[in-house]
């Protein structure tokens, strides 16, 4: 199967404007660099390779893929109302965003100097994509199980009718 796009009109999108119920397409990496190329070529008439636009976009793109990743681990269980999941997806952005942030402390082997970075700075190195994949499971994991008691405790306090409302993921803060 296969689409098109016209791409005569560019211009600024809010991200509030983008609402996931109405996207009509995902792309892949390959996607994403094709389409990179087509608008750079369509705007600029300069010809950029492939591999500078890789460089460039696949830490990006796989961070990306592991907020999807941790919003599927953290909530993809959990039965939620539509604006119960937007609100559970907000406070899993910031959440995610944190856990990438968060400075990480380790001695190089050589020099023997402390080095602190983030998963987030480890993911432009592309030598680092199963350390990082490995830590950020890891996260999710530890994330699920948060949000599993978080929910079973507003339960608890809820009482009877808290059991039938449920409550969003990451009510009452983290």
């Amino acid at each position: 199967m296969h689409y098109s796009a016209c791409l005569h009109e560019q211009g600024l999108v809010r991200t509030a404007d983008l609402d996931l119920r109405q996207r009509v397409a995902a792309l892949d990496l390959d996607g994403v660099i094709a389409l990179q190329q087509r608008i750079t070529n369509e705007s600029s008439r300069v010809r950029i390779s492939e591999s500078l636009l890789r460089a460039q976009t696949q830490p990006r793109f796989h961070e990306n893929q592991l907020a999807r990743d941790w919003n599927f681990g953290v909530l993809g269980k959990l039965e939620l109302s539509p604006d119960d999941l937007l609100v559970a997806l907000a406070t899993e952005a910031v959440e995610y965003d944190k856990a990438l942030s968060a400075p990480l402390k380790a001695q190089d082997a050589d020099s023997g100097y402390v080095l602190a970075s983030t998963l987030r700075e480890q993911m432009f190195d592309l030598r680092n994509e199963s350390r990082v994949n490995v830590a950020v499971r890891k996260l999710i994991k530890n994330r699920a199980y948060a949000v599993k008691q978080e929910r079973n405790r507003a339960k608890q306090l809820a009482g009877p009718a808290g059991r039938d409302a449920g409550g969003a993921a990451g009510e009452g803060g983290s």
